[in-house]
């Protein structure tokens, strides 16, 4: 952000790409064949180039590089994240140093109307600000921004390196949609424990084995790639995993794993699952009859909290919530027996909740937590689904209130072994401020209005609405 021009994150990424590439193809000593790295948004751009596929690119190696904008970064699941203005004043080099130690992110944060947020702050008002305010849905605007939508264009091959608590979150998108493709470039998928600015952000120790060398990894590439040596990267398995809780490093041949049994874990309660005393349960039989449905009230005046520095510019760390949830009346909570036996879950994760509100829109979350004996309750991954997107991310529409509807939830993945003694847990809750921006509850304009209602939250988990999560369970060798 500090060279001349005008910072527009959501412009010319194609353009710039293919012009850097063959600028490069031409300098004194190229041999013409050109690699792309990046850390982040320089690793998307890495990815918006491979799209533009310049004659002179042979290669890309992004590091955490950030996922679609409407599934991150403005948006999460085409919810708005105040979390991104720390981010703009991080940017705004010129004017800020990129000094955020005196930034008044609170009162940004909880201010209405969203779209005051930045000023507020003290951060510039881009342009491309407003622009994510007008386009609230899946419109042209975000289609002509997505990677996934057009990786079919790629024909480079792709060394993806992310760690499991990064919240980028592009790097097993990605392998997947190319994997998919009929006729796919050779690529490798790294993932380690690490967070988007590395594992010294994730709490718990995970051994030296688990610091890998990013630039080793992008050299040796390159060196067959550009260079031509013959080291072996092009025949070997595609994926490297580091499995958490077993601490090593495991070669894999697809995403996700052929031996993965999904498992569906439902939850369960006398109606009594809300709050510091809730006595939810969370199991793998289905629900059989009549259960009854479990109710709070979600008061956007006084939100769900999510805990996170966004100064720090991590959204999705393993940190403790047992206080958090221990304080709170607006959310539900399901928990297994203690296991038996270790479980290893490694790959994709989904929540399906059944669910009516009073509102004619709202918010509902998924959090899945490891639970230790002593009371800890570390994250793993949560999931979002706004209302109003329920029929797709195109097609906002709002609720006829107090009717049951059915919502699916990306929770992303994990790659993780759950110690015998410890239990999981599921939180549902309809906000985690301020990394999700909050659901006004009115059906109105989130990001420009000020006024908001509370809501009447029910979920279902009885016979005909079996609320669950579904995990991607790895049988223990």
């Amino acid at each position: 952000g500090g060279s001349d021009g005008i910072l527009d994150m959501n412009a010319m990424q194609e353009e710039d790409g293919y012009d850097a590439v063959e600028w490069a193809a031409a300098l004194p000593g190229s041999n013409g064949k050109v690699g792309l790295v990046g850390r982040s948004n320089p690793g998307l751009y890495a990815w918006y180039a491979a799209i533009a596929d310049p004659p002179h690119l042979t290669s890309i190696a992004p590091v955490v590089a950030t996922a679609d904008p409407l599934r991150l970064v403005p948006y999460i699941d085409m919810v708005f994240s105040p979390t991104i203005v720390p981010w703009l004043c991080y940017t705004a080099v010129r004017e800020t140093l990129s000094d955020m130690s005196d930034l008044d992110v609170e009162s940004a944060f909880n201010h209405l109307p969203v779209i005051e947020a930045a000023e507020l702050a003290g951060c510039p008002r881009r342009q491309f600000w407003d622009d994510w305010f007008d386009h609230q849905y899946l419109d042209d605007y975000w289609r002509a921004l997505s990677i996934e939508a057009r990786l079919d264009r790629v024909k480079v091959p792709v060394l993806g390196i992310a760690g499991w608590y990064d919240d980028a979150r592009g790097n097993i998108r990605n392998f997947v949609g190319l994997d998919t493709l009929s006729d796919p470039p050779f690529q490798r998928m790294v993932m380690d424990p690490g967070a988007h600015k590395g594992i010294d952000y994730v709490n718990g120790d995970f051994g030296p084995q688990a610091r890998i060398d990013h630039r080793a990894l992008q050299l040796r590439w390159f060196d067959h790639y550009l260079k031509g040596l013959d080291n072996g990267v092009d025949s070997e398995p595609p994926i490297d995993l580091f499995i958490m809780g077993d601490n090593e490093w495991r070669q894999e041949k697809e995403w996700p794993l052929a031996r993965t049994e999904f498992t569906n874990f439902y939850l369960h309660s006398d109606g009594n699952a809300r709050g510091p005393a809730g006595e939810g349960t969370l199991n793998t039989t289905a629900p059989t009859g009549d259960e009854p449905s479990d109710s709070y009230v979600y008061d956007p005046g006084d939100p769900t909290p999510y805990l996170v520095d966004a100064r720090e510019l991590e959204l999705g760390l393993n940190e403790d919530y047992s206080e958090v949830h221990a304080a709170r009346s607006d959310l539900l909570a399901f928990t297994t027996e203690p296991l038996a036996e270790e479980m290893e879950i490694t790959g994709p994760m989904t929540a399906t909740l059944y669910a009516a509100t009073d509102a004619r829109d709202t918010d509902w979350y998924v959090m899945l937590l490891n639970v230790y004996p002593d009371g800890t309750a570390e994250r793993i991954q949560e999931g979002v689904a706004r209302a109003r997107f329920r029929n797709g991310f195109d097609r906002p529409t709002l609720l006829d209130p107090d009717t049951v509807y059915q919502y699916d939830m990306d929770l992303w993945f994990a790659g993780m072994v759950i110690p015998a003694g410890n239990r999981l847990r599921v939180v549902v809750s309809s906000a985690l401020f301020p990394t999700y921006d909050r659901n006004l509850n009115t059906g109105g304009d989130n990001e420009r209005d000020t006024a908001f209602v509370a809501a009447h939250q029910r979920v279902l988990h009885d016979a005909a609405h079996p609320s669950h999560v579904t995990l991607p369970v790895i049988p223990r060798r």
